[in-house]
């Protein structure tokens, strides 16, 4: 994290401001939404159109409502998950997170707002709560809106992989890679998932493409566990760097 001080303000940078940044914007929208209701004009930018006194004011202000609730979402799934690998939070409010993302997505309509990324929040929201059964269904939905949506079919692997349904698992993730096969997070995932399936040959091919996609991906694997049926494996040692 990085605190620059000047005259007029502090920025908060790094994680810490991500996090920060997720939680404020909510406190940011509700005085929007108190503008909007005296109809002043309030911003311009290059999601909404400069919002003045007349007759679209009820429109734009239903829009920016709705765009309100997906931003709080997302403030509480990044609460969940910026700082999941280090520093997790713990189960119960963790649950309480995502629980409140559920219930405020029972608020968004389907007015200008990408369905796509809505049912991808629902199915993280599940997810998060461990109800992997239950999350595929907005997962599917998303993926189906919106092929080029990646997380959602990492979401959906993710899901499949801890209902046992290693197939569908990888099923996901190659269609995936119909849409965008440069992504090595998608190969990485893929290696993993052949390498628990015991098929050895796709396991090494996915994963020497992720490496050479991203390099920083070899850190990863001695703590990786889907990899140990492939330790002692010759070709898995040499393509690793595992000295013998």
């Amino acid at each position: 994290m990085r605190v620059h001080s000047t005259k007029h303000k502090v920025c908060v940078t790094g994680q810490t401001g991500h996090i920060l940044r997720g939680v404020l914007k909510i406190k940011a929208w509700v005085e929007v939404a108190r503008r909007l209701e005296l109809g002043e004009v309030i911003f311009c930018d290059d999601r909404f159109s400069i919002i003045e006194q007349g007759s679209d004011i009820v429109s734009e202000y239903a829009r920016t409502q709705q765009q309100m609730v997906v931003q709080e979402a997302e403030g509480y799934l990044d609460l969940i998950m910026v700082f999941a690998d280090r520093w997790p939070v713990t189960p119960a409010l963790r649950d309480r997170l995502a629980e409140r993302t559920l219930k405020i997505l029972e608020k968004v309509e389907a007015i200008d707002i990408e369905l796509s990324h809505v049912n991808y929040l629902r199915g993280e929201a599940l997810r998060c709560l461990e109800k992997h059964q239950e999350a595929l269904v907005p997962l599917q939905k998303a993926a189906q809106q919106d092929p080029a949506n990646i997380r959602a079919w990492l979401a959906l692997g993710w899901c499949y992989k801890r209902l046992n349904r290693i197939d569908l698992a990888v099923e996901s993730l190659e269609e995936s890679l119909m849409v965008d096969s440069s992504g090595a997070i998608i190969h990485y995932n893929l290696a993993c998932y052949w390498s628990l399936a015991c098929n050895t040959e796709q396991a090494l091919h996915h994963l020497a493409v992720a490496f050479d996609i991203d390099p920083n991906y070899r850190d990863l694997v001695d703590n990786e566990p889907d990899f140990d049926s492939l330790r002692s494996n010759q070709d898995f040692r040499m393509l690793t760097g595992v000295v013998v």
